[in-house]
C-alpha cells in the first residue's frame, strides 16, 4: 500500500514538473522574451518552423530545388530583422538571389464602361515583390558545398498568416531552370527584448 502511494505521488510531481516545463516552453515560444528566434530546416530533423519548399513540383522534398522556388517560416510575432545562413550546392555555379515577400498580394481590377467595379483577379507574385539579395558572398567548402549568410530588414515586411515568405531565384533569368541542392538553412530573427509592461500589455489583450 504504501509504494502504491509512493507511485501516486510520484506521478503527480511528474505531472506538475511537465507542464509548468510545457507553460515555459510556451511562454518562450510566444513572447520571445530575450528578443531571438531561431528556426532550422535541414530536412532531417527540422522544427518544422520552416515549410518545405514549393510548388512540389519544384522540390524533390531532400533539399534539392528548380528554381524559382518558395518556403514560408512560421513565427510567433513580428521582427525587426533576420540573419539567414544557408549551406547549398551549386554545379551550375549560377548567379543566387534570396527575396523575402515585401507585399500581400497584387490584384488586377476589370471595370465596365461606366467605370462599375466587376471583379479582380490576383497576379502571380513575381520577383519584383521580394526584397531580393545576392548570395554572391559565400565560404566554398569541400565537395562544392558553400554557404551564404544575409541579412534582411523586417521593418516593413508583411506577417502573412504568421509567416514570412522566401524565394530563392536565379539572378539571370535564363538560369531558372538550373537546379540546387540546399542541405541547411538556418534563420536568426530578433526584435528587442520583452519588457514586464510590455509583457503584462499583451497577455491582457
Amino acid at each position: 500500500m504504501r509504494l502504491f502511494f509512493i507511485i501516486i505521488k510520484f506521478i503527480r510531481y511528474s505531472l506538475i514538473v511537465f507542464f509548468v516545463i510545457l507553460i515555459a516552453w510556451l511562454f518562450w515560444q510566444n513572447y520571445v522574451p530575450m528578443g531571438y528566434f531561431k528556426a532550422i530546416q535541414d530536412f532531417k530533423n527540422s522544427q518544422k518552423f520552416i515549410s518545405d519548399f514549393y510548388p512540389k513540383e519544384k522540390s524533390d522534398g531532400n533539399g534539392t530545388i528548380e528554381m524559382p522556388a518558395y518556403f514560408k517560416v512560421r513565427v510567433p510575432q513580428h521582427f525587426k530583422k533576420a540573419r539567414i545562413t544557408i549551406i547549398y550546392q551549386n554545379q551550375s555555379n549560377i548567379l543566387l538571389d534570396l527575396g523575402i515577400r515585401k507585399v500581400l498580394f497584387s490584384q488586377q481590377c476589370i471595370s465596365n464602361k461606366n467605370k462599375t467595379l466587376i471583379g479582380c483577379k490576383m497576379w502571380g507574385l513575381q520577383k519584383e515583390k521580394y526584397v531580393n539579395k545576392s548570395l554572391s558572398k559565400r565560404i566554398v567548402f569541400n565537395d562544392d558545398w558553400q554557404e551564404a549568410t544575409l541579412d534582411f530588414s523586417l521593418k516593413n515586411i508583411p506577417l502573412i498568416e504568421q509567416n514570412y515568405e522566401f524565394m530563392f531565384s536565379a539572378s539571370d533569368e535564363n538560369s531558372l531552370e538550373q537546379k540546387i541542392k540546399i542541405k541547411k538553412i538556418k534563420i536568426v530573427f530578433e526584435k528587442d527584448p520583452l519588457t514586464w509592461q510590455e509583457f503584462i500589455q499583451q497577455v491582457i489583450h
